[in-house]
């Protein structure tokens, strides 16, 4: 192997970084590799250890920093930048690694900001935040379900008869339909179980918005949308007529219904008169959402999502150019107060967006856990949940310092003349 970096820490091992893999290698000279996914070290140009010794940071490809435990041998952060790599260092209290890149720019990460958690879940069917919490529950292919951050047990409601759980905040809430079709509504601050209809399966998983919930409900017969209210009384049954349809999404007043059809095309329909708006795209439609003020909805093709305003007879580009040209967008989320957008595609690229459709960050999804088919912020913003095609469901954090694109320079600083920067007021660094 060809060296690329070789960095020594105070207790006199040796990182030692090359075109595709990473060694830790004691006093004694026994060298063992800390990375055995080939793809996580790839072009490695860089690596560091910690103050302590207990982490290290390296490059990975051209443009994206990974933080790992050496004692748990487990990803900690996955950093994006939007050019190549040329340097990066820890501050001398270990709480914020420095990257530089080839173009002059320096981004400071606040790292305890930016702990990835992780639940191992044997393929989920099933993951949201509790209502009101940055806890999550997420059941495995087996019906089992666990609860973390911070919550440990599940609440009895959730069981493994549970076949779809989704929160339904704007009633305080979680809807759940079990094997046999029965709805169910708990109020999650008292527990209190609402029975509602028994109902076929839902296709896909429900939605929910203002006092109402849909489901989809398909079978080799008919295919259908049965909107509901929170108390169980059925508000309206659209018939698609033979239409298949891959996401749904109702405005947060539950005044309208976005459908993602299988004839690569949306629909927006209207309860109040039934008219519905239908806008056909050049391929497949994977994901609908609403913005949070109900004006607007984002429908997700493949490699971009397009904005449309139901009153404006054409959809325009909006987030582009950062998911791969092929890649069909999974799933689409707004932040509870619309600044932020998130976009899950088929390229594995989990990406934040402004409101304003501008580029903030790439999540890199540490591992071989696939392409993430469902995005949820949690009720304060903070964090944004993502549930995986591969057996893991990830809360990624969402720290003020995750959006600071980076600080320009007319030249490359070299890492002696980075004294302190302010970010926010704050003195982060200190050498």
């Amino acid at each position: 192997m060809q060296p690329q970096s070789v960095h020594l820490s105070d207790s006199a091992h040796v990182l030692l970084s090359g075109a595709d893999t990473l060694y830790l290698i004691d006093r004694q000279g026994a060298a063992r590799r800390i990375v055995t996914n080939e793809s996580e070290v790839v072009m490695s140009t860089k690596a560091v250890f910690s103050p302590d010794g207990s982490e290290a940071a390296y490059s990975r490809g051209n443009n994206m920093v990974v933080t790992r435990d050496l004692q748990k041998n487990t990803v900690i952060n996955a950093l994006s930048h939007d050019e190549q790599i040329s340097n990066l260092f820890y501050s001398a209290d270990g709480r914020c690694l420095i990257v530089q890149t080839i173009a002059a720019k320096v981004r400071i990460w606040n790292l305890r900001d930016h702990v990835i958690d992780q639940i191992r879940v044997s393929n989920p069917m099933n993951a949201f935040f509790l209502p009101g919490t940055a806890g999550i529950a997420a059941q495995d292919d087996e019906g089992a379900w666990q609860c973390a951050f911070p919550e440990k047990l599940c609440p009895s409601w959730l069981n493994d008869s549970i076949q779809y759980a989704v929160s339904w905040d704007g009633a305080g809430a979680v809807l759940l339909q079990d094997a046999s079709g029965l709805l169910r509504r708990v109020n999650f601050l008292d527990g209190k179980v609402y029975d509602m209809p028994r109902l076929p399966l839902a296709t896909l998983l429900p939605v929910t918005g203002g006092d109402r919930a849909a489901l989809y409900i398909a079978d080799t017969l008919k295919s259908e949308v049965k909107v509901l209210q929170s108390d169980g009384r059925e508000f309206t049954s659209i018939a698609l007529e033979n239409k298949g349809v891959n996401a749904l999404a109702l405005s947060p007043d539950g005044q309208y219904l976005a459908f993602a059809l299988t004839d690569s095309s949306a629909a927006v329909r209207a309860f109040s008169d039934t008219t519905v708006l239908t806008h056909r795209f050049y391929s497949p439609v994977q994901s609908v959402v609403f913005s949070p003020d109900g004006k607007r909805v984002l429908i997700g093709v493949s490699g971009l999502v397009y904005r449309w305003e139901p009153n404006s007879a054409d959809a325009t580009p909006f987030l582009l150019n950062q998911h791969q040209e092929d890649a069909p967008i999974n799933a689409i989320a707004f932040s509870p107060d619309g600044r932020f957008i998130a976009t899950a595609g088929g390229d594995q690229n989990i990406i934040l967006w402004s409101q304003e459709g501008g580029w903030l960050h790439t999540f890199a999804v540490p591992g071989s856990f696939g392409a993430a088919s469902f995005l949820q912020f949690s009720a304060d913003g903070r964090y944004l949940l993502s549930r995986h095609f591969n057996d893991a469901v990830f809360r990624w954090p969402l720290a003020p310092e995750t959006f600071i694109r980076g600080m320009q320079h007319a030249e490359k600083v070299p890492a002696k003349a980075l004294k302190a920067y302010r970010l926010k007021g704050k003195n982060l660094l200190h050498f």
